[in-house]
């Protein structure tokens, strides 16, 4: 059987980006995994915690996001095969307050280049076989920026797609998409073209399904974040190598 592996900087980026992907991929014969990075946080801006103390807050947020994200991909398919690698956050990590991870600009990201190398080498083993889904890192969150790269680094570019991350997607323009598409074909030498990806299940439900992440967004957060598939009239867009066969069991429908 054929592996898809989708790797997510964060625990709520795949569902957030790919629900109704990953609702059509899962009706086919592919095994599809899920690689979570930076999996211990401190970012829970909508969960009544009662711990105090950093290490207390830190432990009750990383079980409460990770039975957020279990109920979410249980509800989708149990099927998936979800594997975190139980990794600090760019808060903890990089010692950076919540409102500077998008500002890689501005010097946040010291160390980073060695980051890439460590989690390339991470990745290898979770790669080495499948098709790989990456974020393309709209909105440039640092703990994106360097999945992106160390995913590059580590895949063949003929396996190697990409996914419009949300909520970034709904927020940044046409131009910088194209922008991004642009660096990362430069990077890899490979074109991309982009592929809509659609299934009978509706935006409602996928509305519904990611509300199950309730220590992040609000309901009114959910609506947004769903209803960006309005946009590709009800599907979710990727990028996928243009002279790749590898991809087509995955992308038979019309293009972008």
């Amino acid at each position: 059987m054929r592996e898809l592996t989708i790797v997510s900087p964060h625990r709520d980026d795949v569902p957030f980006s790919l629900y109704l992907c990953l609702s059509r991929w899962c009706s086919l014969p592919i095994q599809v995994n899920v690689v979570t990075v930076f999996t211990v946080s401190e970012y829970a801006p909508r969960a009544n915690l009662s711990e105090t103390g950093r290490e207390a807050v830190r432990s009750a947020v990383t079980y409460l996001r990770r039975r957020e994200d279990r109920r979410v991909f249980n509800l989708i398919d149990k099927r998936i095969k979800v594997q975190p690698l139980n990794l600090l956050d760019a808060t903890l990590r990089l010692g950076i307050n919540v409102d500077s991870v998008c500002k890689a600009s501005e010097g946040n990201t010291a160390g980073t280049y060695s980051e890439v190398d460590a989690l390339s080498n991470c990745f290898k083993r979770f790669l080495l076989r499948a098709l790989v889904l990456a974020p393309l890192a709209l909105g440039d969150h640092v703990d994106h920026l360097i999945v992106r790269a160390a995913v590059i680094k580590s895949s063949a570019p003929h396996k190697l797609a990409f996914y419009e991350d949300l909520p970034y997607a709904a927020w940044v323009t046409t131009a910088s998409v194209r922008e991004t598409i642009h660096q990362i074909e430069q990077t890899t030498n490979a074109p991309l073209k982009p592929f809509i990806v659609r299934h009978k299940s509706q935006i409602s439900r996928k509305r519904e399904v990611i509300r199950q992440y309730k220590s992040q967004i609000s309901g009114a957060d959910a609506a947004e974040i769903a209803g960006f598939a309005v946009n590709y009239h009800g599907g979710e867009r990727i990028w996928v190598p243009k002279r790749s066969r590898a991809w087509r069991a995955l992308t038979r429908d019309r293009y972008a």
